[in-house]
């Protein structure tokens, strides 16, 4: 798997704790950037700021 947001590979044997989903449009996020954004891809974050 591969982050959406910053291309990432997300090792598929961590992938229980490390694979995570967009609350909004599920896309694949890893844990960086799915905390850093709040539980959402950037490009739904910023739909979500404007």
């Amino acid at each position: 798997m591969i982050c959406w947001d910053c291309g990432k590979e997300i090792d598929d044997t961590s992938a229980v704790y490390d694979q995570f989903s967009c609350d909004m449009c599920d896309v694949t996020l890893c844990r960086k950037c799915y905390g850093e954004q709040n539980g959402f891809c950037e490009e739904c974050l910023s739909d979500i700021e404007e």
